[in-house]
């Protein structure tokens, strides 16, 4: 596995900037490269992470130790299983409370909750920009 791409790093980069714009005050947000260990045997590297301010407990010299309140990953043709369903499992697993999984040949974001031990599906967003996802980070963020 090479480098992300530089769609994959545009989109990540126009990404973390409207979840600052949105939720920094509220929230710690990180880009990759960055640990989040799930366990001894489970550590993820995603391509953005958001901790609440209220959780920084989980902030560790090195890593994120613990789940973090948000994860999400851009994915790509080659990535596509792995993370919509190998990673779906993963942090269902490890109670990370709330999973984006951003498709950005489609423009498309899917937003997945946990609810008890499984990740559900609660909003699609299709032809995804700038102006809809600062709409749809103002109806799903608390």
């Amino acid at each position: 596995m090479g480098s992300p791409t530089p769609t994959h790093q545009m989109a990540s980069n126009e990404i973390q900037f409207t979840l600052n714009e949105s939720c920094r005050s509220e929230y710690i947000i990180f880009s990759a490269p960055i640990d989040v260990i799930l366990s001894d045997t489970e550590v993820r590297q995603p391509d953005l992470v958001m901790v609440h301010r209220s959780r920084m407990s989980v902030l560790t010299k090195k890593a994120i130790k613990g789940p973090p309140d948000l994860v999400v990953e851009i994915i790509s043709a080659w990535s596509c299983r792995r993370d919509k369903v190998e990673k779906l499992k993963t942090y269902a697993r490890y109670s990370v409370p709330e999973y984006w999984i951003i498709d950005y040949s489609n423009w498309t974001l899917e937003q997945y909750i946990l609810t008890g031990k499984t990740m559900s599906l609660l909003k699609f967003m299709q032809r995804m920009c700038r102006f809809n996802l600062n709409a749809f980070l103002a109806y799903s963020l608390p």
